[in-house]
């Protein structure tokens, strides 16, 4: 992501942080019911039981709770551009890997298992299109199994 998109990026969120603090506004959801359907969709792709899982773009972390209500054994990294958020996601879930990281200029090491993103390939930026086709590669690239996207 060019240096200017990114800062448009985190204007968005950070600025959403600092006016609802931790709340799915901030995510860009409308409620919490809303979040908890996408969240059951990505993480309809496969029993994720005893896999590890990589959320790009996790926000608060907030999909780290509900993969565990759902399945057993799972080793999570939530990834994202905003370390504000990501320290929020690390107060919130301190049993889970967090870390703020562009993917694109510093891909995972081990892969995993899943990447599981929700809504964080919807902002539209210059040359959209060349940016996600190279988001899923790189995507592909560091996971084993699948990829789940949903750009809501």
């Amino acid at each position: 992501m060019k240096h200017a998109d990114k800062k448009k990026l985190l204007e968005l969120y950070e600025g959403r942080y600092a006016r609802f603090g931790y709340d799915v506004k901030t995510i860009g959801w409308k409620d919490e019911e809303t979040q908890r359907l996408r969240f059951d969709v990505l993480s309809g792709i496969a029993d994720l039981s005893g896999c590890s899982i990589c959320d790009l773009g996790c926000g608060f972390g907030d999909l780290f709770p509900h993969l565990l209500k759902r399945f057993k054994n799972i080793d999570y990294i939530g990834i994202d551009l905003s370390e504000k958020l990501i320290e929020e996601a690390k107060r919130r879930y301190p049993d889970a890997v967090f870390m703020t990281r562009d993917i694109l200029k510093d891909p995972l090491k081990k892969k995993v298992d899943y990447i599981l993103s929700s809504g964080a390939l919807s902002f539209k930026i210059k040359n959209h299109g060349n940016y996600v086709w190279r988001m899923f590669e790189a995507m592909m690239a560091m996971s084993l199994k699948g990829v789940a996207v949903n750009f809501l």
